[in-house]
């Protein structure tokens, strides 16, 4: 093979790998970009909320003994429980201190009143206290 032959080689090489990165590079463009945006224009930009999703879920609580409430509710310090939709505590029956707790912890942080009268009867109730 001579020089010119081997000069030729290597440049039309070349130009089939800058081709190739060139298409691939615009294939990115052309797919990755508008489906990133069109995620962020669902996502971020009003269409569907984020905050809009977590008033339609229920936030579960679990309470009970042994320190169990008091780390709980440290836990939901953390959280902005009026984006949800409904606060649901489940308690025992006979374990009156965690439903009281809960009930003054749901009025002094996030002024939410809960009906004790309802917790007793086993349903749920959670008012906004003006």
């Amino acid at each position: 093979m001579s020089a010119t032959q081997l000069l030729h080689y290597l440049s039309s090489l070349l130009w089939t790998l800058f081709y190739r990165l060139f298409y691939f590079v615009m294939a990115y463009y052309l797919i990755a970009i508008p489906l990133l945006l069109t995620k962020k224009l669902l996502f971020n930009r009003g269409f569907i909320d984020k905050e809009q999703r977590l008033k339609t879920k229920k936030l579960m609580v679990l309470l009970g003994s042994g320190g169990h409430t008091t780390e709980m509710l440290m836990m939901l310090k953390t959280l902005n429980v009026s984006k949800y939709g409904k606060v649901v505590f489940v308690v025992a029956s006979s374990d009156s201190w965690s439903i009281t707790k809960a009930s003054d912890f749901m009025l002094n942080q996030f002024k939410y009143k809960i009906d004790l009268k309802a917790v007793l009867e086993g349903s749920e109730s959670r008012e906004k206290v003006p």
